[in-house]
């Protein structure tokens, strides 16, 4: 192995790790921010090359893929609670429009109505 493989091996290796340490700065900046998912590095080995003498000599690593990390358990409360959170709008809206059919909040409501009617009998 050359001076200039070995240099390339650690070229290689010294890339990847920028490329780790990138995605781990991108994780601290984004911790607080609503809906970012944390991202991982995959890191995998490089073809090796062949000596003549039939030893396999390594060409260092590189960034396979980067991947985002979704807890499944957290996402599955998300949308539990976003469901909650539309039925209970809905109920809002229908309760909302039965208030104003019976004028709860006038002079003329359900309840004023009633309490008159009670007062006339006694």
């Amino acid at each position: 192995m050359s001076l200039s493989n070995a240099l390339q091996i650690g070229r290689a290796g010294i890339l990847a790790s920028q490329t780790g340490l990138e995605v781990i700065g991108n994780n601290l900046a984004n911790v607080s921010t609503p809906g970012y998912h944390r991202q991982t590095t995959s890191l995998t080995p490089v073809q090796t090359g062949n000596l003549s003498s039939g030893l396999l000599v390594g060409s260092g690593v590189t960034v396979e893929s980067i991947t985002r990390r979704i807890s499944e358990a957290l996402e599955s409360r998300i949308r539990s609670g976003i469901s909650d959170q539309a039925a209970s709008e809905v109920q809002q809206d229908v309760l909302a429009q039965i208030e104003a059919l019976e004028n709860e909040f006038t002079d003329i409501d359900l309840s004023t109505n009633l309490t008159e009617f009670f007062d006339a009998w006694s």
